[in-house]
């Protein structure tokens, strides 16, 4: 959790993209992590130098921290709409699901049920991008849905 942030964040495996592989490539050899012994082990069975490893390993660190931080504003987007929802709602968890290409909200609701909302990573990417109203209420919609809100 970041950010005053009062639920839990969930982002597992490092997970990086072409940006972040650019930066792992142009960052200082100073800046590359240290290796674990498994690490140095898994990189000389496989024929890769320990710098490469270093580098990749870099670049799922990003990955992972850009991740962290995209789950954080969205998560804070969806506490915010549930408390316009009412004040027995709560945001538990932000969990992102790599191979559904999903972003799982663990919600409270009233009498400690709990519900599982996945909303789509095309419209956390299209809220968090634009930042238009419409994506916004799109969210809040299908929030509403998964709640059975009217």
């Amino acid at each position: 959790m970041g950010s005053g942030a009062k639920f839990r964040v969930v982002v597992p495996g490092l997970r990086s993209t072409v940006h972040d592989w650019r930066r792992a490539m142009d960052a200082p050899a100073s800046e590359l992590p240290d290796l674990n012994p498994a690490q140095k082990d898994f990189a000389k069975r496989f024929g890769i130098s320990e710098e490469e490893y270093r580098r990749s390993y870099l670049a799922g660190l990003y990955g992972e921290r850009r991740m962290q931080q995209t789950a954080e504003k969205l998560g804070q987007i969806v506490a915010e709409i549930l408390s316009g929802l009412g004040t027995n709602l709560e945001l538990l968890a932000v969990k992102n699901d790599f191979d559904m290409d999903l972003w799982i909200f663990r919600v409270r609701k009233i009498g400690d049920t709990v519900v599982d909302i996945p909303v789509s990573d095309e419209l956390g990417a299209d809220l968090l991008d634009s930042g238009l109203p419409e994506y916004r209420n799109d969210l809040r919609r299908l929030i509403e849905k998964a709640l059975r809100i009217q």
